[in-house]
């Protein structure tokens, strides 16, 4: 009796870890998966984004690398702001934001838009793109924002970093509440 019931004991142990090694295969490939379709959309915002990182290298190359500038960076609510100067007087103020972009195309080209020139000081404007119409959430949007400061204040530990929040447009009321959140988030 005894032999008969710890045999089928070890049945049952058996049975339940072939089911927890095919549960363990099964959540290793979602996780590949999941990793392989967010690698591809980076690579997409990438490729979408190019013609326009190459008209800021042709800046670059145009205006001269300007070490220890307060350099702002962002979407389109920093590249219409034409006059950042007259705010910033005592300083040399270089605008390299594209309008369009998340966060996380910031990080992407974080080699080409903000390491060539050591800055003193970043002001950055980020979080509409990213909150309005896309599933992304304030929560992941912060976690965007410490990637970005923690990349950042690798290379540049001396470099100031500054948080515009994310302004309310009336087009995009639909995000208020997610804008509300991530600027609660930030500060």
């Amino acid at each position: 009796m005894f032999v008969l019931l710890s045999g089928l004991c070890f049945f049952n142990l058996c049975r339940i870890y072939r089911l927890f090694y095919c549960m363990k295969r099964i959540i290793l490939f979602c996780i590949l998966l999941y990793h392989c379709f967010s690698l591809s959309a980076q690579y997409e915002r990438a490729v979408q984004w190019e013609e326009k990182i190459q008209e800021l290298r042709d800046k670059n190359r145009k205006e001269g690398i300007k070490q220890g500038c307060v350099l702002f960076i962002g979407s389109s609510t920093f590249t219409r702001w034409g006059d950042a100067q007259k705010y910033f007087p005592n300083s040399v103020v270089v605008n390299r934001a594209f309008g369009g972009s998340m966060m996380c195309d910031q990080i992407y080209f974080f080699d080409e838009v903000i390491k060539p020139f050591n800055p003193s000081q970043i002001v950055i404007y980020e979080g509409d793109n990213d909150l309005n119409g896309t599933l992304t959430t304030p929560e992941q949007f912060m976690e965007d924002v410490i990637c970005m400061s923690r990349l950042i204040h690798y290379h540049y530990p001396k470099c100031k970093i500054l948080l515009v929040s994310i302004k309310p447009c009336p087009a995009r009321v639909q995000s208020f509440d997610k804008y509300k959140k991530a600027n609660l988030l930030m500060e």
